[in-house]
């Protein structure tokens, strides 16, 4: 609790230079610290979007990752990185939202929803 994490981005006015590092700031100490990134990990990206969860399935603390701006274009990726294992797993689904970037993501009640954002063809008014 009280913790807000930053996963990568870009470097202003650098549309190329991207990044794939994560940050946590602590609210109780008023503190950030880099998370070590493990080799296995979403590729830098910007205007992507990370929602915090409890995952049944992954028996803890979970966080999704989904979309993005990445150099070889939007994602339709979506991983989950294990918070007390500090390890990412990509999650392969048949079925996915359409790649996009500026997107909004939520949990209820265990399902994680992506709605809206800007994909190839312009914006997208959909909810996954």
């Amino acid at each position: 609790g009280g913790e807000v994490v930053v996963h990568g981005g870009r470097l202003l006015g650098e549309r190329t230079a991207l990044l794939d590092d994560m940050f946590v700031y602590e609210a109780a100490t008023g503190l950030w610290r880099q998370l070590p990134q493990p080799a296995v990990r979403p590729a830098a990206r910007s205007r992507h979007q990370i929602v915090s969860a409890y995952s049944d399935e992954y028996a803890g603390q979970v966080l999704y990752l989904f979309g993005g701006d990445t150099l070889i274009g939007f994602s339709d990726e979506l991983w989950v990185f294990e918070v007390s294992q500090g390890v990412w797993r990509s999650v392969q689904d048949r079925t996915h939202p359409y790649p996009r970037v500026g997107h909004t993501m939520s949990v209820l009640n265990g399902v994680l929803y992506v709605l809206c954002g800007a994909g190839l063809t312009g914006i997208l008014n959909d909810v996954w």
